[in-house]
């Protein structure tokens, strides 16, 4: 393993860090927003109401990401290299997720 996969590593890892911290909030905060539903409360539109505000943060932090991802140098030169394959993986990541809020759409 060379220096230049490092920085390959380096970007994975922190993607994959975010992406598990988005995921282990929302679990964490699902969980105890279910302690607190008490029985007479539609638990469908909470739930739906859950998805939408997990869906905000994922767009927000993504949104975030981008920014950083985007940055550039006096030169021009980008701050963080993005090799191909992460760029082909994050678009079909936002293919996925585009199809499961269509699928989430159509439940609720």
């Amino acid at each position: 393993m060379g220096l230049d996969s490092l920085g390959d590593v380096g970007v994975a890892g922190i993607l994959v860090v975010l992406i598990l911290r988005e995921v282990f909030g929302y679990m964490s905060k699902t969980q105890a927003q279910e302690a607190e539903v008490s029985v007479a409360e539609d638990p469908a539109s909470d739930a739906h109401a859950r998805i939408e505000d997990a869906v905000a943060a994922l767009a927000s932090t993504s949104a975030q990401m981008a920014t950083i991802l985007c940055r550039t140098d006096g030169s021009g030169a980008p701050m963080v290299y993005t090799p191909s394959s992460l760029t082909a993986a994050i678009e079909g990541l936002a293919r996925n997720v585009d199809r499961l809020t269509e699928k989430v759409e159509r439940i609720a």
